[in-house]
Order: C-alpha cells, then structure tokens, then sequence
C-alpha cells in the first residue's frame, strides 16, 4: 500500500515538473527530462523550491544567452559557492541578471558578485 503510493506520488510529482518545464521553456522530450533531474537534484540538495529554481535557471538562460545546461551549471556552482547562505541568491539572479549582461559581465561574473556580496554583508554583519 505505501509503497505503491510513495511510487505514483513520484511519478506523478515528475509528470507535474516535466510539464512545468515544457510550459515554462518550450523545452520538450528527453531534454526537458534532463533540466528536471538537474532541477531536481538542486531542490534536494539545497532545500530550494522547483518552480523557483527553474524561473531562477530561466532568467539566467535567457539574460545571458545561455543553454539551460549551461545555466544550471553556473547555478548550481553558484549556490555551492555561498549562494545557498544567501536569501536575496535567487532575488538578485530574477531582478538584476539582464541589468549585469547589459554592462558586460557574464553569468559566471554575475554569480560570483552576488555571492561576494552576500559574503561581505555576513562579515560586516558579525560586528
């Protein structure tokens, strides 16, 4: 009984996200399934919330002409590099991607200044 619960719930959570993503991206078919498993292993790692995590993986796509594969690895290193400690990580990367792409900086460099920020705020923060 549970098991086979725990099993369709599964299933029907994958259907649910793949579905997601091909309304979100236009992404279809067995790539739309390997932005899922990345997504997914994402929210597990780090506790992040799926539909966020890819509107957040979107906007990095998209701002900086990025392949979601691409754009998942910059995020994912971002988040591994501090951005998980940071609450404003996914804020910053949906407000202020396209404003930082428009003043030449890339993904990886846009990244990296979100997490310094957030690395100075907690030091300065610890006075």
């Amino acid at each position: 009984g549970a098991a086979v619960k725990y099993i369709w719930d599964y299933n029907a959570a994958i259907k649910e996200n793949l579905i997601l993503i091909e309304q979100m991206t236009d992404v279809t078919g067995s790539s739309a399934d390997k932005i899922r498993q990345s997504i997914q292993s994402i929210t597990e790692t780090y506790g992040r919330d799926f539909k966020e995590t890819l509107q957040e993986v979107k906007e990095l796509a998209n701002d900086f002409g990025l392949t979601y594969s691409d754009a998942l690895d910059v995020y994912n290193k971002g988040l591994a590099q501090g951005g998980n400690l940071n609450k404003e990580f996914g804020d910053s990367i949906r407000e202020y991607g396209v404003l930082f792409q428009q003043a030449g900086f890339s993904a990886e460099e846009f990244v990296a200044v979100i997490n310094s920020s957030c690395a100075y705020l907690v030091s300065f923060n610890t006075f």
